[in-house]
């Protein structure tokens, strides 16, 4: 293994004039490229990264490297990863599928794809959604109509890699669909290495790593290399666009270090690869610190050390950027009016983060929800109008059930529905709301659910559960999902006062030999009057109800669930904290709710249950709170 490596021999290093600014760096970004196998050089810089202690903030990728960086961004340790790949390799032979599918002619290619996804889940040990992943993921894929980068942050992340790894030279040639109609195909035929994601999520600072092949380790000159686009156009079947044209990789710092061409004939050079990767990337920050590689004396000790004067941005230049923002939104409906969904995908980032420094300072400038709903109609007539544009915004304003967050506003979050609405404004806020932090607790929710019935059938084998307030009951088709390996029946009692809530959860839940439902169609203050019977439960929660219940009637709701929790039994009462989206649900979408706080829920469940054990958690989202209420065995 070559460990004689630097950056002038095996690399060219790319550093913007910002470089040098690393350590001022509040939001690192790190950018994975295109390549098979030299993209695992990706693998090489993380470990590097993370040997340094340098915090990484938000990954991007596509091809290989959106594989790489959902790996690492699900929780895993660099090192550990190469470990992992290495083991798959013993095992199964990982690395020469590839290397043998890639090195057939394209006729006899195999789509590696749903192969990559699979050992994906293998290698990181579970199947996790965009939202639960431990630092934020961006995956790029190529849409063919617009011929242009499409990124994928949210859903499922294994079927995003399926999409975004799509091996064009294939018989299936770009199958596969992501948000409607788009087909999809590789991320790297157009952004072999997308660093302006991170810069628009705002990240300060990028690092990208791009492997270059040459001749042999001997010859420096690069290979010759033909236009790949054409080339790629040709392999999907799709049409050559000529007057698409692909801008230069633009990133704080660009190491491209070479990859020999026999390297590319055996799987056996993979960690040759990863170790040149590691060796470049020290190379480029020892670089960047001017110190002649004492890494231990730079990056390490800098970073342990109090950062001091910190300043904040001039106030002068506070009041021009807020005017530069309310310039870009006044005629904001115009510049977007006639782009497809595909392109409004590129715009939503940006959108999002200009329109959150607009609504940080409206809610300071206008603190209470009556002026700032008369401000917004006053001086943006059009963004008011719009929210009537999308059938989210509007239900919520009309309240045809009678108050607002009824059970198809939750179906509404629950699907990502962003693209339903008659504006691309329209399409642009609801963007904004179901990417928020709240619109994600509301779906974190279910899965709370999924691990308590689990660990429950496990230890019981049988459940009682009562659902209290039961809205469209998202979470039980997909937790009978969840356990069809484990054995055990559920009786699920679902009790809503909404009819039409009852009649979506009845046409909803699945036929099941194990599953047997009881609906009841009562509020809860029939259950606080004795006039509703549920039977002793094993599990009853309710989730999003108490947002609505003033202090004295929780506790009373929460008095008369805990007679019907069996000893041994656990009771879940969700209610929301306080969050960022809080004033434009009030003053947009008149939308108000009873936040509580960590304190306040305990008190709610010391008052109402208090012989019961009981704390307070959150969802992954942090903005939903969690009372869990256990009964004691020995209470009879």
């Amino acid at each position: 293994m070559n460990t004689t490596l630097n950056s002038y021999s095996v690399t060219r290093l790319q550093l913007s004039p910002s470089a040098p600014q690393l350590q001022g760096a509040k939001k690192i970004g790190v950018t994975l490229g295109a390549g098979l196998p030299e993209g695992f050089v990706d693998l090489g810089m993380l470990i590097a990264l993370n040997q340094l202690r340098i915090p990484v903030a938000a990954v991007s990728g596509s091809s290989i490297g959106a594989f790489i960086g959902a790996l690492y961004a699900s929780g895993l340790d660099p090192a550990q990863i190469k470990e992992l790949i290495l083991e798959h390799q013993d095992s199964q032979g990982l690395l020469r599928l590839l290397q043998d599918s890639w090195q057939k002619e394209p006729a006899a290619r195999e789509d590696l794809s749903g192969v990559l996804a699979d050992v994906f889940v293998e290698l990181a040990g579970w199947d996790p959604d965009f939202r639960h992943l431990k630092i934020p993921l961006f995956i790029v894929a190529s849409e063919k109509t617009s011929q242009r980068p499409l990124i994928i942050r949210h859903g499922n992340v294994k079927n995003a890699l399926k999409a975004a790894l799509l091996n064009p030279a294939t018989a299936n040639r770009g199958d596969g669909a992501l948000q409607g109609d788009l087909l999809l195909a590789d991320g790297a035929v157009f952004s072999p290495l997308p660093a302006d994601i991170l810069y628009a999520e705002n990240c300060d600072f990028v690092f990208g790593i791009q492997g270059k092949v040459i001749q042999s380790d001997d010859v420096r000159e690069m290979a010759v290399k033909k236009q790949l686009e054409p080339k790629m156009y040709e392999l999907l079947g799709w049409e050559s666009n000529t007057d698409i044209s692909f801008s230069k990789v633009g990133c704080d710092v660009l190491v491209r270090p070479r990859i020999p061409q026999n390297w590319l004939e055996t799987s056996l050079e993979f960690e040759n690869i990863v170790d040149r990767g590691i060796a470049i990337t020290y190379d480029a920050i020892a670089e960047i610190e001017k110190v002649e590689g004492d890494l231990d004396k730079s990056m390490m000790r800098r970073q342990a050390r109090t950062v001091k004067n910190g300043t904040d941005p001039a106030g002068k230049d506070l009041d021009q950027r807020f005017d530069d923002v309310i310039a870009y939104l006044t005629d904001f409906d115009e510049q977007v009016k006639d782009l497809s969904d595909a392109e409004l995908m590129d715009v939503f980032p940006s959108f999002t983060r200009v329109f959150q420094v607009f609504w940080d300072r409206m809610i300071v400038e206008y603190p209470d929800t009556e002026s700032l709903r008369a401000v917004l109609a006053d001086r943006f007539p059009r963004m008011v109008a719009a929210v009537n544009d999308s059938p989210f915004f509007k239900r919520c304003l009309d309240k045809p059930q009678g108050y607002a967050g009824d059970y198809q506003m939750m179906n509404y979050v629950y699907d990502d529905t962003v693209f339903e609405a008659t504006s691309n404004l329209a399409k642009l806020f609801n963007y904004y709301i179901f990417d928020s932090p709240a619109a994600n607790a509301v779906k974190n929710r279910a899965y709370i659910i999924h691990g308590v019935v689990q660990q429950r059938l496990a230890e019981l084998g049988k459940l009682e559960i009562a659902s209290i307030a039961c809205g469209p009951a998202r979470e039980v088709p997909t937790t009978l999902h969840l356990i069809e390996g484990m054995p055990g029946p559920i009786h699920w009692t679902l009790l809503d006062q909404d009819e039409d809530a009852m009649a979506y959860a009845k046409r909803s839940i699945p036929d099941s030999d194990r599953l047997t439902t009881t609906f009841i169609n009562a509020g809860v203050l029939e259950l606080v009057r004795r006039r509703v019977d549920l039977g002793e439960k094993d599990i009853i929660y309710s989730l999003g109800l108490f947002d609505y219940l003033a202090d004295k009637v929780a506790i009373k709701v929460i008095a008369a669930l805990y007679e019907n929790l069996k000893p041994g039994g656990i009771m879940l009462i969700g209610n929301f904290a306080d969050h960022i989206i809080r004033p434009i649900m009030e003053a947009a979408m008149d939308w108000h709710l009873i936040y509580r706080t960590h304190e306040e829920c305990m008190r709610l469940a010391e008052s109402g249950a208090p012989g019961a054990q009981h704390y307070v958690m959150s969802e992954p989202a942090g903005v939903n709170l969690v009372i869990v209420i256990s009964k004691p065995i020995d209470n009879e």
